[in-house]
């Protein structure tokens, strides 16, 4: 460390906004591994919507304060990201909140690294960071909890082994219901950011990325970056916010967790060209109001509620043709195609109650395969029919879908 230990402790109970750096990060972001990125494929989540015509510009860090400081000893900036930057930005969504100045209003990356930490292993070394999977999968199953309620301090080297616990009643409020990995690319981001879905960016910076950064720059002349300072430079992970991007700047604008005096009030920009050069891995979350008012929002009218006459014997529906990434309704009853690999030919659905977001069952189904279940005295069956394109050019533009859908069969009848 360059400064003393007396001079640590006197800081250690200073807030996360408080503070100037004292040098530059480590290589704190830790990648996830394949088997947690095939969850995320396999997790059932709203689709976006058509989107053809973008805006020049979309800015969602009107609902954001400065930037929080994430410090140099703890590695939360996937923390930061997701949980100060994306689960603020929709609270801030809504309660209308625009162009506010109380920090404490934030939601606090304390409760989601302490709990990531706590949950994945490794609470000895603060330094050593989380995946964003792993901070949205606390974010999903347990929510985080207000920075008035939860404070971050960057310079407390043992800051992630405080327990947490304790907050989860009030967490709880703070759900999102799902999160996806969007495609890399430039049209693909201003569709999702013009939704208003912020997007959590794993990205590989070098030495000069904070120096140049921490120059004295304005809202008229902000900070671009642009390039690495060379080619062989060393590169470093770290994990940020896409919160808009700006046709006339041709450039990205992005959430950063070194404090207000990088870039302006912690926020800076990244060129269209050198955007997917640095960006490795990328995740979009979507708010527990997403997963009911989005859901199905503009399917066709094949993927429309069906209801079903419980009274029969026996009830059977066909034709039904069900996209990864959407739902399909009979009755009280909802089935979505979280995972579809039409090279080995199986799907995995998830069966959730419709009338409450309850989930019931997850179910993996290969080609030709029939499973059944029980729930409230009716026997229900899926028969997974084949894989195949589901009718006319119906889903081409649907978020983060391969081109097929399945082909199911379901029957309910009572007990």
């Amino acid at each position: 460390m360059k400064n003393s230990i007396c001079f640590i402790v006197l800081l250690i109970s200073m807030p996360v906004l408080a503070q100037e750096r004292i040098n530059l990060r480590s290589d704190a972001l830790i990648d996830p591994t394949p088997e947690e990125k095939r969850l995320v494929q396999s997790t059932a989540k709203p689709r976006l919507g058509d989107t053809i015509i973008l805006p020049p510009s979309v800015d969602l860090s009107k609902y954001l304060p400065i930037a929080g400081d994430q410090g140099s000893i703890q590695g939360a900036c996937s923390a930061f990201a997701v949980s100060f930057g994306i689960k603020t930005i929709q609270e801030s969504i809504k309660m209308n909140r625009t162009h506010f100045d109380n920090t404490d209003a934030c939601l606090s990356p304390t409760y989601v690294f302490n709990r990531a930490k706590e949950l994945f292993g490794n609470t000895e070394d603060c330094e050593r960071g989380i995946t964003i999977i792993q901070a949205l999968t606390v974010l999903r199953d347990e929510g985080t909890v207000p920075l008035s309620t939860l404070k971050f301090f960057p310079f407390d080297p043992y800051g992630c082994q405080q327990p947490v616990g304790m907050y989860k009643p009030i967490a709880e409020k703070y759900r999102i219901s799902s999160f996806d990995a969007p495609e890399l690319n430039e049209f693909e981001f201003k569709r999702i950011l013009n939704k208003n879905h912020p997007i959590a960016i794993s990205v590989k910076v070098d030495d000069k990325f904070e120096l140049d950064g921490s120059k004295n720059w304005t809202n008229d002349s902000p900070f671009i970056w642009k390039s690495y300072a060379t080619e062989d430079a060393p590169l470093y992970r770290h994990a940020m916010l896409c919160v808009g991007y700006d046709d006339n700047l041709k450039a990205f604008k992005i959430l950063n967790s070194y404090g207000d005096k990088f870039g302006v009030n912690g926020f800076f920009y990244i060129s269209y060209d050198f955007m997917f050069k640095a960006t490795y891995d990328a995740y979009v979350a979507f708010d527990r109001k997403d997963a009911t008012k989005d859901i199905i929002a503009n399917a066709p009218s094949a993927q429309q509620n069906l209801n079903i006459n419980t009274t029969m014997d026996f009830q059977e529906f066909q034709n039904v043709w069900v996209k990864r990434g959407y739902y399909v309704i009979f009755g009280d009853i909802m089935i979505g195609n979280v995972y579809l690999d039409y090279k080995d030919n199986s799907v995995t659905l998830q069966v959730t109650d419709a009338r409450n977001s309850k989930v019931l069952n997850r179910i993996d189904l290969l080609v030709g395969e029939e499973k059944e279940f029980v729930y409230e005295g009716r026997l229900h069956s899926i028969n997974f029919k084949k894989i195949d394109k589901a009718g006319i050019n119906w889903y081409t533009k649907a978020f983060n879908i391969n081109g097929k859908a399945a082909y199911l069969n379901y029957k309910v009848s009572n007990l």
